[in-house]
């Protein structure tokens, strides 16, 4: 009686002796919900507690849970017993964050990046559609079925398992940022950057994946490249260097030194101004030459111009 007068503000001697469809408070459709559990009551049925809507005081929905029972006096039916509980703000709650979670599920899902949501046991809960992308695993095939570790490369798995079970110890120890590999479902190797953050209030990980296999394959040939020009240098005995117009600063490498028969140890930098060049390296008598021949290569505009 008490949540009742809460509920409609209204005293004690409006209330007691009212019909609980003429009060004011119920929805159309509540009132036909309480008048079928009554009417189950009455041919005996057991009814559970169950949820419905009422109107507060300002005209706002609010809900409550109600529990009702059959009072009885010498087996016969005197009345009957309702206990309610406001539960508007559970309800609210709840509402809020089933909103919450599809916001951050519809983000998640359309993020550009492949992402996946992981268990303290490493076993995938959730992949977003790039993930299956990158991974070639459909939802079905991966989520509550596949762990952290079935989808990295043999030799990298020791180390991302040692990650995986030290962010559970000392999370500041883990290392939120790493390369590894994955290996795809049809056995393709992806070189991958991966930043994993543990999402708060639970012991569940989040992790994104950079698929660099262009990028690591690129450096690759680059560096094959420059050892190859490097070696050829040296066959050739070709000097390397150049000069920062700006800062009026050469860089030499050690190939040029030795061209003057000394080294970068020697010399003890790869470094130094025009001045210091000339003074070095440029017999006198030929120092207008060089002079005019760097001042050729900085006024054109030919970029295989070779003087």
């Amino acid at each position: 009686m008490k949540l009742l007068k809460k509920i409609t503000g209204l005293p004690y001697r409006d209330l007691i002796g009212k019909h609980f469809k003429n009060i004011g408070i119920l929805p159309e459709d509540d009132k036909l919900l309480h008048q079928k559990k009554l009417s189950e009551l009455f041919r005996g049925i057991d009814v559970k507690p169950y949820e419905s809507k009422f109107y507060d005081i300002t005209g706002e929905i609010s809900y409550i849970d109600t529990d009702i029972k059959l009072l009885k006096k010498e087996g016969e039916i005197v009345a009957f017993q309702i206990i309610s509980h406001d539960i508007t703000e559970r309800k609210k709650n709840g509402e809020a964050i089933i909103k919450s979670e599809s916001y951050y599920r519809t983000i998640f899902e359309n993020t550009s990046t492949a992402t996946l949501i992981l268990g303290h046991d490493a076993i995938i809960s959730l992949v977003n559609t790039e993930f299956e992308k990158l991974s070639g695993y459909s939802k079905e095939e991966i989520e509550n079925k596949k762990s952290w570790m079935d989808i990295v490369t043999e030799g990298e798995k020791e180390r991302v398992r040692s990650y995986h079970e030290l962010r559970s110890m000392r999370p500041d120890k883990s290392p939120n940022n790493y390369e590894t590999q994955l290996v795809n479902k049809n056995g393709y190797i992806r070189d991958i950057y991966v930043t994993i953050a543990l999402i708060p209030y639970s012991t569940n990980r989040l992790i994104s994946f950079l698929d660099i296999t262009r990028k690591k394959k690129y450096d690759i040939e680059l560096q094959e490249s420059k050892t190859k020009i490097d070696i050829a240098m040296d066959v050739a005995q070709l000097a390397y260097w150049e000069y920062d117009v700006k800062v009026d600063r050469y860089t030499f490498d050690d190939q040029f030194y030795g061209l003057y028969g000394t080294d970068v140890i020697k010399e003890g930098k790869t470094q130094m101004s025009s001045v210091e060049y000339a003074e070095k390296f440029i017999p006198p008598e030929e120092s207008s030459i060089v002079g005019t021949e760097i001042l050729k290569a900085l006024e054109t505009n030919d970029p295989n111009y070779f003087g």
